[in-house]
């Protein structure tokens, strides 16, 4: 009976260990969020072919001929900063 007791108390303590790193998988994968924008020159018209991305993650999407763009995304609460990069020829 003294075996299996010292048995158990090992196998709680890493069971709780594995319950609580499920919950932090869980709460580190964040909401999703749907990110819809237009990019624009800087005479109003649309842009298209632009890359957009939240900086630090790997999410981001390409604007349409209308200059329009849509980024799902699941991330962890906080602060982001959208990027835009453009690559043309005159």
């Amino acid at each position: 009976m003294q075996r299996a007791r010292r048995m158990l108390v090992p196998l709680a303590a890493a069971m709780l260990c594995v319950l609580g790193t499920v919950q932090l998988t869980a709460a580190q994968q964040g909401r999703r969020y749907t990110i819809t924008g237009t990019v624009t020159q800087t005479d109003g018209n649309p842009l298209g072919g632009a890359q957009v991305s939240i900086r630090g993650t790997r999410q981001g999407s390409i604007s349409n001929a209308q200059g329009s763009f849509t980024i799902e995304a699941a991330l962890p609460p906080g602060q982001y900063t959208e990027a835009y990069h453009f690559i043309g020829r005159r």
